[in-house]
């Protein structure tokens, strides 16, 4: 049994350990731990894939809406959540940041077309296997976004020759990626001459012009709206606008409506020629009317609320009466306006200069004497009254007798803005848009302000060689619908 001197000598030690341990993890606790150097740069690398990945996000909506020229870097910066700088570290330029874009959305739709291709083994039906891949890729293709990365790279192809280069070659053997196209192909083309399908697609390549002279009595304004719309179901792939003598313009993009408007100052000159050019690809589709369904008006868009209310030249709320009395008693949304558009051109006489630049859908109705704009005018008061948002639509008209700016009028239906002509003068799978509004007053083509004349107009517009054209006409119609900008 030890002594109670060698008990106080043991337990020195201890007691110091105790009071040293405590002392130590009151240190401890007082200290940060800094991550070792490894988990940093894990770390690091982690945010970095988080940015990189925020700003091809956010840069992969910006092009798509805006398109190439139409996006800045500061857009994406905002949108990704990060500076500007942190964008050019990463991407270095818009360009490179653009190519990233493309070559990754086709890389993936190339894997997603792979992934659900069951592979192709000796005892499989070539043909049947052949028309489950074109079956998937034409799902994937068709997609709304890489429809409108297609239309964009077209567009962008003269500035970026390279992006034809861009494309997945791995994972996929060179005859099966030739056979599926060509099997694909051939389904696409069944699927766009074949109305019984509940919706197809088809895309036309237009070249518009036109070209208009002017005579000022002394320094004016004119607010132009010749040239086609950007879009994602419309794109342009070449365009080109000259005015003599050269005068003051100024271009601008009306909110909401993507209208292109020119502001041209006519100074000192007396005349003034004007010409504009392009090369349009427009996407259109198909949808089957007994399809279609009424749409509450507490299921509408915001977007599309204002289409419901009377405006300048369209008094819906004056033939409120009158439209429920003729079309109240019909049910499809689709057959009511074919309806009004078949009404008016049966009562309406279409006569050139029986009208002017302030008859309205009241007016017209009562005179029934018109042209294209005021048919469409009248169309749209009827439908609003009917509580069916519609607006005005102006454009090129592809076989138009004779050559001139057209105005229709579209319907939003089942989803989807559907245009309609009550004149009956233009094919509806033929227009290359310029304009939208609720009325004219929103989509002239000339806006003058002073004292203009215009001497003469001169407008074309021609299907694009090896282009094949399938009129829709009114027989068609009563089966279903086009839209000129597919619904996504």
């Amino acid at each position: 049994m030890p002594s109670s001197k060698e008990k106080r000598i043991a337990a020195t030690p201890i007691e110091s350990a105790g009071r040293t341990s405590g002392r130590a993890i009151e240190r401890s606790r007082s200290k940060p731990r800094w991550p070792s150097p490894e988990r940093a740069e894990q770390v690091a690398v982690g945010r970095s894939a988080h940015k990189r990945a925020a700003i091809l996000s956010a840069a992969t909506d910006v092009f798509l809406k805006g398109g190439y020229l139409g996006t800045n870097v500061d857009a994406i910066a905002a949108g990704s959540g990060v500076s500007k700088q942190t964008v050019y570290k990463h991407f270095g330029s818009k360009e490179a940041l653009f190519i990233e874009i493309v070559a990754s959305m086709t890389s993936d739709a190339g894997d997603l077309v792979v992934a659900e291709t069951p592979d192709l083994n000796d005892s499989a039906d070539l043909a049947a296997y052949l028309r489950t891949y074109a079956d998937k890729q034409l799902t994937v293709v068709l997609t709304p976004r890489l429809m409108q990365l297609r239309r964009l790279v077209i567009g962008e192809v003269s500035r970026f020759p390279d992006l034809a280069k861009v494309r997945r070659r791995a994972r996929i053997p060179r005859r099966l990626r030739y056979a599926g196209a060509l099997t694909a192909l051939s389904v696409c083309r069944q699927a766009v001459c074949d109305w019984r399908k509940p919706c197809w697609r088809a895309f036309v390549l237009f070249h518009v012009a036109s070209h208009l002279e002017y005579a000022a009595k002394f320094p004016s304004t004119l607010i132009l709206n010749i040239h086609a719309q950007r879009s994602a179901s419309q794109v342009i792939l070449d365009e080109q606008f000259s005015v003599k003598p050269r005068v003051k313009v100024a271009e601008f993009t009306a909110e909401g409506t993507g209208n292109r408007f020119l502001r041209l100052e006519t100074g000192r000159h007396r005349k003034l020629t004007v010409d504009y050019s392009a090369s349009v690809e427009c996407d259109f589709q198909t949808y089957r009317a007994g399809a279609v369904e009424p749409t509450p008006i507490a299921d509408l868009s915001a977007a599309s609320i204002p289409y419901l209310f009377p405006s300048r030249y369209c008094q819906s709320d004056r033939l409120s009466r009158l439209a429920w009395d003729l079309f109240g008693r019909i049910d499809n949304p689709h057959q009511k306006v074919v309806a009004i558009s078949d009404w008016i051109h049966e009562n309406v006489e279409y006569l050139r200069g029986s009208t002017t630049s302030v008859t309205s859908a009241y007016d017209t109705v009562t005179q029934r004497t018109g042209v294209c704009r005021d048919f469409s005018h009248l169309a749209i008061a009827l439908c609003r009254a009917l509580n069916i948002p519609a607006r005005y639509f102006s454009g090129y008209a592809y076989e138009l007798d004779p050559p001139d700016f057209h105005a229709c009028f579209e319907c939003l239906i089942g989803g989807s803005w559907t245009v309609f002509d009550a004149t009956r003068l233009a094919h509806l799978n033929g227009l290359v848009r310029i304009g939208t509004g609720r009325d004219a007053a929103d989509a002239a083509i000339a806006s003058i302000f002073g004292s203009v004349t215009c001497t003469k107009v001169e407008v074309s517009c021609e299907l694009a060689k090896g282009q094949k054209f399938q009129p829709i006409n009114r027989q068609q119609l009563q089966r279903g619908g086009v839209a000129l900008e597919p619904q996504t």
